[in-house]
């Protein structure tokens, strides 16, 4: 006789499976198996779904805690609804996953203040204190926990008083810096603008900063370049600007007091007598004054600097004179490309022709895109260019025709006759002779 075996004891994991799928989760029998499946069954597939009808938050948590395959874990916290067993998996899964997975679900601000005290895993605890919303239990981990939880918290504060005592006193400056970050007090601000040890945080504190005093006590006498930079890009003061851009040891902080500079006539100074280029193509592009831009087109020795100025040309006469007379092709094509006046560019290009030298030509040459030459223009260029190659062609005409003398001529000399004449040696080895050794020396 044959005894029965239940399907959740067969020895076929797609009974056992089948089973648990099927399974009245209402009946408390029931429910002793799933927890049997879910914790003890060899076969994974057949775990998950008796997890998917268990209800018991412990045994849900064993299963979050120490089941060895991911998919069964997560399918366990997907089931969990306690706060106190998913704060435990929070702080105990053996991965990072289900543990994340864990800190998603938790709610309870308690809770996850506990998550964020008690676990030992740097991103759960971080995670627990993005979701807190609660100031208390903000303010109490800002000042007694790790120091990684303190500075998630401190940046979730909204308490002036506190967020001005961590700026002041906290001994660790990423604190600091994110307390920074949500303090709104001008007065503390500029304080620690000035005192705070640490360049980053003083950086920080400049981005805050509105008073245009402190800022020029700052961009002028901070030790760190940085420090400077980001205190000149808030300046309004033309005249603290007008000193950083012509007397600061660093680039960037002068180019950050150019940017930021109005006055033409500054601007045209630091043109003429900035050493770095970089500095200088940025006060060319700031600069409206036509007959600067003009001289800068023309003669600046840097090639960036003379076309910034080309790019700040607007006056179509000034675009004609840099086109016929800059010096070199670019620069004068980037003015001609500028000229949208087409009887002024009629006559730059009749100006070219007639001229004629090389450089006119090579203009010629990289222009005859422009859209608003007139037919006739375009017609004077061809023929230039026509000129010019006839000119090349008869170059290599009469460069040919000497190659081909000289070749001749090598061809003669070459076919004439020549008279050996054989020496004895004994004739060349006397004194005065050097003792020459051979007759094949000489011929």
């Amino acid at each position: 006789m044959w005894l029965f075996t239940p399907k959740w004891q067969s020895n076929d994991p797609v009974k056992r499976n089948d089973w648990a799928e099927k399974a009245n989760p209402n009946d408390p029998k029931n429910q002793e198996i799933l927890a049997e499946l879910a914790k003890n069954d060899t076969n994974r597939e057949v775990r998950k779904a008796a997890v998917a009808k268990l209800t018991d938050q412990s045994d849900l948590a064993d299963v979050a805690n120490n089941d060895e395959h991911y998919e069964v874990r997560k399918a366990a916290v997907e089931r969990l609804t306690d706060q106190a067993a998913l704060a435990e998996v929070a702080k105990n899964a053996k991965d990072d996953l289900a543990r994340m997975d864990a800190v998603k679900k938790i709610t309870n601000q308690t809770t996850l203040a506990e998550v964020a005290k008690k676990a030992e895993d740097f991103h759960v605890c971080r995670a627990a204190v993005a979701k807190l919303t609660d100031q208390a239990i903000l303010i109490d981990l800002a000042k007694n926990d790790k120091d990684f939880v303190r500075y998630t918290a401190v940046v979730k504060l909204t308490d002036q008083a506190i967020l001005v005592e961590m700026v002041q006193n906290d001994k660790d400056y990423n604190v600091r810096q994110a307390a920074v970050a949500n303090l709104s007090d001008q007065a503390v601000l500029a304080e620690m603008a000035k005192k705070d040890e640490n360049w980053e945080v003083r950086k920080a504190i400049v981005a805050k900063l509105t008073d245009q005093a402190t800022l020029a006590d700052v961009s002028k006498n901070d030790k760190v370049s940085n420090v400077r930079k980001a205190a000149a890009k808030r300046l309004t003061d033309q005249a603290v600007l007008a000193e950083i851009a012509k007397e600061d040891e660093n680039w960037e902080v002068r180019k950050a007091a150019v940017a930021k500079l109005n006055d033409q006539a500054i601007l045209a100074e630091v043109v003429k007598n900035e050493k770095d280029n970089e500095v200088r193509v940025s006060a060319v592009a700031k600069l409206n004054d036509q007959a600067v831009l003009f001289e800068v087109a023309k003669k600046d020795d840097d090639r960036q600097v003379r076309e910034a100025a080309v790019e700040r040309l607007k006056d179509q006469a000034t675009l004609a004179e840099v086109a016929k007379n800059a010096k070199d092709l670019d620069i004068r094509a980037m003015a001609l490309r500028k000229i949208n006046d087409a009887k002024l560019l009629s006559n730059v290009i009749q100006h070219l022709i007639n001229r004629g030298n090389d450089e006119d030509i090579q203009i010629l040459k990289i222009i005859k895109d422009i859209k608003i030459l007139s037919q006739n223009d375009k017609l004077l260029i061809l023929q230039k260019r026509g000129e010019e190659i006839k000119e090349i062609e008869e170059k290599e005409r009469e460069l040919q025709l000497k190659i081909t003398q000289a070749r001749e001529r090598k061809t003669f000399v070459d076919n004439e006759p020549h008279n050996d004449v054989t020496y004895d040696h004994k004739d060349f080895s006397g004194p005065g002779w050097g003792g020459l050794a051979s007759h094949t020396d000489c011929v």
